[in-house]
């Protein structure tokens, strides 16, 4: 029962990776409308810009837990 769920998969602007959670309404992450999506640029590519995107999954745990 996660807490939270981030998704990068393909595409900038592809969010179609966190439809698939919302099926289960039950989950913790779902019923607190914690799902997320990460640019897969930044956190798919051993590049520089896997701190930017180590940064926004800081953003995002950070929010989830002022839900608490």
């Amino acid at each position: 029962d996660p807490e939270a769920i981030l998704a990068g998969g393909m595409g900038e602007e592809n969010r179609d990776w966190l439809t698939h959670w919302e099926q289960y309404p039950n989950l913790t992450a779902v019923e607190r409308d914690n799902l997320y999506f990460v640019p897969p640029s930044l956190i798919q590519r051993p590049t520089p810009r896997l701190l930017e995107g180590s940064r926004l999954f800081c953003e995002k745990l950070d929010d989830v837990r002022s839900k608490r």
